[in-house]
């Protein structure tokens, strides 16, 4: 069976419920019609006597609308708005009318203008409100269709947002990783490298300090020390010249007395004391 035939057996099977209801709803209005009738007319002809049948059944009539005995009065608000067409068949089955003003009420149904005119109603009433049903349900279906369309595609495109979202998070992830990664070794290649720095520094440093305190030290020789300290080696570096050793001894007495002589011969040693050997 296919899927437009379990449609139309669907619709087939709710019209016939529907007209199930409808028979039974019926049935119970008139029954429940007839026991108020037999009551309230025997309670009528005992206030009222005399009086003729349809006037009865209009009186009747006025107190069965407000009636707890009615169908119609015993249900809720939901059923209240229900469609019509019940409402017509207990109207139709209890209105005076339906008698045609006969005290016995007992006139064909088929001779009674009113049941045909309601019965006219009502076959029209019930075929609009099949049509109306189907047509609610059909417009019912394309709706729920639509909807459940919508719903998949936001579904899918948030299943498509959250794997996009998904990758671009692991994207970030490596591209920190390798950040990361290369920030660590650039690190370590810069204080390498500023290690070696500071080592020669400090070996540069190390050895001006060196040379710093050999230049003070020399410095703070006076100038007979230095004349002396020369003497003495020019004196070891003529050990083998007789000749000199006079003369040596002799400027080394004399630099201990005068300091002015030292001067001269550092001079002299040097190569920068020409003027001073002629003083």
């Amino acid at each position: 069976m296919g899927k437009a035939e379990r449609k139309e057996a669907k619709v087939e099977r709710d019209e016939m419920k529907k007209v199930t209801t409808k028979v039974k709803e019926a049935k119970e209005a008139e029954a429940a019609w007839k026991a108020y009738e037999e009551r309230t007319l025997a309670v009528l002809k005992q206030e009222k006597p005399g009086l003729k049948m349809s006037q009865y059944k209009d009186m009747m009539w006025k107190t069965w609308q407000k009636s707890p005995d009615n169908p119609i009065n015993q249900t809720t608000l939901a059923d209240s708005d229900r469609w019509q067409p019940d409402r017509i068949a207990r109207m139709a089955a209890a209105a005076p009318e339906h008698g045609g003003g006969k005290e016995d009420g007992k006139e064909d149904e088929k001779d009674c203008a009113w049941c045909k005119i309601m019965k006219d109603k009502i076959c029209k009433a019930e075929y609009d409100d099949a049509y109306w049903s189907a047509q609610g349900e059909n417009d019912k279906s394309k709706a729920s269709k639509k909807k459940e369309e919508e719903e998949r595609k936001r579904a899918e495109t948030a299943a498509k947002k959250a794997e996009a979202k998904r990758l671009a998070d692991a994207e970030l992830e490596e591209l920190g990783k390798a950040k990361a990664k290369a920030e660590k070794a650039g690190s370590q290649k810069v204080t390498h490298f500023q290690l070696q720095q500071q080592k020669e520094f400090e070996d540069r440093t190390r050895l001006e300090e060196q040379t710093e305190r050999d230049l003070a030290s020399r410095r703070e020789l006076s100038a007979e020390q230095y004349a002396r300290q020369t003497f003495d080696a020019c004196m070891e570096s003529q050990q083998g010249d007789e000749k000199c050793m006079p003369l040596f001894e002799a400027l080394r007495a004399c630099m201990a007395q005068k300091p002015s002589l030292a001067t001269m011969l550092r001079g002299m040693l040097t190569g920068g004391g020409g003027s001073g050997g002629q003083r």
